[in-house]
């Protein structure tokens, strides 16, 4: 399981607390004090990765495109890609490439004002969605913003061959469903699912996105 933006892995817990005993979630959580970018952040996952044991990669959000990285490794026993509420270009159409170079640290000194932010735009809060946006030090938020506006993972996707489920949060507004039609356009035989809810899919609605991961796992061949 590969954590969103603040990488911490904290906010897998509603998920985690609902998955069926016989799936084992593994957490990769990410350096809160080191900007690391797409391309570091596949070493570190790479040699997370189980062993001598089949798996499937769940990519949240700023990780989605990253899942995607792993898979082009080829890593042994990978055997599907979940994406959550995630892209595979920025997912702000209307945000161009140079702007990444007007993302600074400063604003994310504020930690109360960029959960209060957070928290408006994705629809959820909880003291865990504090304290995760609390323990990532602003310059490495202000960094993977920055990875986000420039990410491109169109040319991984399309080599890639194995069995992919996006999931989307119908009122997503941070990851709307444009990036999805990227996604389709790339690969028509992708599996879908849309939850009546925000970005925040795997917190809002746990037990409604654990039962289609399980469905999702069960039926690869």
């Amino acid at each position: 399981m590969l954590p969103g933006l603040d990488g911490t892995g904290l906010l897998f817990r509603p998920l985690i607390d609902v998955l069926p005993v016989n799936l084992k979630p593994i957490v990769i959580n990410f350096p809160t004090d080191k900007k690391l970018g797409y391309e570091d952040l596949v070493h570190l996952v790479v040699k997370e990765l189980p062993k001598n044991e089949r798996f499937v990669l769940l990519g949240e959000s700023f990780s989605g495109p990253l899942s995607i990285l792993v898979a082009a490794t080829q890593p042994e026993g990978l055997i599907g890609i979940i994406l959550c509420a995630s892209f595979i270009t920025c997912p702000q159409n209307l945000v161009p490439k140079w702007s990444e170079k007007l993302v600074f640290a400063i604003p994310f000194r504020a930690s109360s004002i960029i959960v209060k932010v957070s928290s408006f735009f994705s629809r959820y809060y909880s003291d865990e969605f504090k304290r995760a946006l609390s323990l990532v030090k602003p310059e490495v938020f202000a960094h993977r913003i920055k990875e986000v506006i420039k990410v491109n993972v169109v040319t991984e996707l399309e080599k890639c061959r194995l069995p992919i489920l996006y999931l989307q949060g119908e009122n997503d507004y941070l990851v709307p469903s444009s990036n999805f039609d990227k996604i389709k356009k790339l690969k028509p035989n992708i599996q879908f699912a849309q939850i009546e809810t925000s970005h925040m899919v795997l917190q809002t609605k746990p037990n409604e996105a654990a039962r289609l991961i399980k469905n999702f796992i069960e039926n690869i061949n």
